[in-house]
């Protein structure tokens, strides 16, 4: 996966956990419990027609999650997780679907993702700024 419960803006970086009086509790990018929600929304039709016959796709995305932050008990479990993570941007794919004579072989898909909102991006970091992610054959 390319970042903490599959959030594509957070891959890579440390998740910050601070209490209320903004000291750092802290530094976290995975967890062993968790829960996460993702939406897309594919505009690929709207693209040129030169573009979609290179089989080139694209979509806005957004994902938000939680994750434990420490080892979940019956006394903790309400304050073991991290706020809420959340991101949001563009996305493009490349898909190669002909390979000729192997042509039980899976398509190949190329993603493209650019997480520009984070709501709570580290500290060297704006909300909106420029990021990227290059994956192979899955979402995130």
């Amino acid at each position: 996966s390319t970042g903490g419960l599959n959030i594509r803006g957070y891959s890579g970086y440390l998740a910050p956990e601070y209490d209320e009086n903004g000291n750092l509790i802290s530094n976290t990018h995975y967890g062993t419990s968790g829960a996460s929600l993702t939406a897309e929304i594919d505009f690929s039709a709207y693209l040129p027609h030169p573009i979609k016959q290179q089989n080139i796709g694209s979509y806005l995305f957004a994902d938000a999650g939680i994750i434990n932050t420490e080892e979940i008990n019956r006394n903790n479990f309400k304050t073991a997780f991290t706020d809420i993570r959340a991101d949001a941007g563009i996305g493009f794919t490349y898909t190669r679907r002909n390979w000729g004579p192997l042509e039980t072989i899976n398509p190949l898909v190329i993603r493209f993702d650019l997480p520009i909102f984070l709501n709570r991006p580290t500290y060297d970091e704006e909300y909106i700024q420029m990021r990227w992610i290059l994956g192979i054959d899955q979402t995130f």
